[in-house]
């Protein structure tokens, strides 16, 4: 016997982020001397019940909207998580009910991803890796100085690949030694020594 829980239709899966996890984070910072309605909130779409579910907890609650929900550029393949024009034919898709929508490109937010789970040793995985990106790419353009960031995934499923990557592969490296950047000249437009 088994049980398939249709997160992609059960309204449970909404119901469990308005009513669950909406409180829980508010109640957590609340503790902390803030609240839920002083934050952006930032999330991927995967099935897009927890973006709906924080959406409906905020509005009820605080009476703004203030959950963006992110989205990978279209062709890019995020584990998990939907391109817009993907997201756009399911069940818990509410764009009218977001802050905003806003295709991030993950080949930035790899970077990123090596950075933050391989260097610094950070449990966070793909979809985590494209939030945290859109919200310094929000920060570099001055949209809003206060965010939430729902980090939905970790590194188990990801590492192997992380590990696997090559130390000669310098795509997307953050650093290389001069030596390195000398062998593969051309494939930089600039190189910025600093020390």
């Amino acid at each position: 016997a088994g049980f398939c829980p249709a997160q992609y239709e059960n309204e449970l899966n909404v119901l469990s982020h308005e009513r669950v996890t909406g409180p829980e984070i508010d109640q957590q910072l609340q503790g902390l001397g803030h609240s839920f309605g002083d934050f952006e909130v930032i999330c991927a779409f995967g099935t897009g019940g927890t973006s709906a579910g924080l959406s409906r907890f905020v509005q009820r609650k605080y009476g703004k909207k203030s959950v963006h929900v992110i989205f990978p550029r279209e062709g890019q393949d995020v584990a998990g998580i939907r391109t817009k024009s993907k997201a756009a034919g399911l069940k818990f898709y509410e764009p009218d009910e977001y802050a905003g929508q806003h295709d991030v490109d993950f080949e930035q937010a790899k970077r990123l991803l090596r950075y933050l789970a391989k260097k610094k040793q950070l449990d966070i995985g793909e979809s985590s890796a494209l939030a945290l990106y859109a919200v310094l790419q929000m920060v570099n353009f001055g949209i809003h100085d206060r965010f939430l960031v729902v980090l939905a995934d970790g590194i188990k499923k990801y590492k192997h690949a992380l590990e696997s990557e090559s130390e000669e592969d310098l795509e997307g490296k953050l650093e290389v030694t001069l030596e390195q950047a000398n062998a593969h000249l051309k494939e930089y437009g600039a190189v910025v020594w600093t020390h």
